[in-house]
């Protein structure tokens, strides 16, 4: 069963909600397949709430997996 983690962008001011929230579910890992040519991953399910003035961007390639000790 997945456990989701919640994030937010902290606000300008204590007074307004978080401009962006993101709550992350990881599904499970894959193995390499390599007649697909994909590599050993992590399926990862991401929900963006924006509820700020500004578009926000994500851009996969960004993304670091790390773990907590």
């Amino acid at each position: 069963m997945p456990r989701p983690a919640l994030a937010q962008l902290p606000p300008a001011s204590p007074q307004q909600a978080p401009p962006i929230t993101v709550q992350a579910s990881v599904i499970g890992v894959r193995h390499a397949d390599s007649k697909e040519g994909i590599p050993t991953c992590v399926e990862v399910r991401l929900q963006v709430e924006n509820s700020g003035a500004q578009e926000a961007v994500f851009d996969p390639r960004t993304l670091v997996l790390t773990r907590s000790l």
